[in-house]
């Protein structure tokens, strides 16, 4: 997994005068999950974009263990995303969802299986490997999109956009449970978007508050 660097960060949307990341400075140690905690606007989700590659920064650098990646593209990092709804196909068993990342990057059926099954097992969704998403509750849905965001060995970083929005408040600490046991037994870097101070400080290794773009604080 990787230390991620933002050093001195802008960046202002096509069209718009008005900055919405302001010379933003942050570092996330390798193998920690870090949180971006702030009000709708703060600038969370366009750091995600920016550490995705689907944005990049008008000035200042973005550095994944020491390499720049600022101009790189999505498909060149090594980053997957969990968003706040579930991104599953509907028509394809919870299996298959989790094996085609892997298959469409050259694994054998076999292979593929085998690391699925792990990463079900892990994130307590092995019991409905053979039903399709659209047959499960809503937070098993979810943990099979973080499934196959996880199921990958090669990726450097996890980025988590408000995955749990949409989990039953009764389900949300499982849920949380569930991802922390997974994140230190990988030893991955994850950064963590939320609204919610509660998830944030029981989730993540270390929080940064935004607010208008920038880091009002770090700990």
């Amino acid at each position: 997994m990787a230390t991620v660097t933002l050093d001195h960060v802008s960046f202002t949307y096509p069209g718009s005068s008005t900055p919405v990341i302001v010379d933003m400075n942050l570092q996330i140690e390798h193998g920690s999950a870090h949180a971006l905690l702030g009000a709708s606007g703060a600038g969370k989700t366009t750091i995600l974009g920016l550490l995705s590659g689907l944005l990049h920064p008008g000035s200042g650098s973005i550095r994944i263990d020491g390499r720049d990646v600022s101009a790189e593209g999505a498909r060149k990092r090594n980053v997957a995303q969990v968003f706040q709804f579930p991104v599953t196909y509907e028509s394809i068993s919870v299996l298959e969802n989790l094996t085609l990342p892997l298959t469409s990057r050259g694994w054998s059926t076999a292979e593929a299986a085998t690391r699925a099954r792990e990463i079900a097992r892990e994130l307590d969704i092995d019991h409905v490997l053979a039903a399709t998403p659209d047959q499960l509750p809503l937070f098993e849905k979810q943990l099979v999109a973080i499934g196959k965001a996880l199921v990958r060995d090669d990726v450097d970083l996890v980025l988590l956009d408000e995955p749990l929005t949409a989990v039953e408040p009764a389900i949300k600490w499982q849920v949380r449970q569930t991802l922390n046991k997974f994140q230190a037994a990988h030893d991955l870097t994850m950064v963590y978007v939320t609204h919610d101070q509660t998830e944030a400080l029981t989730y993540a290794d270390s929080v940064s508050v935004m607010a208008d773009g920038t880091i009002l604080q770090t700990g």
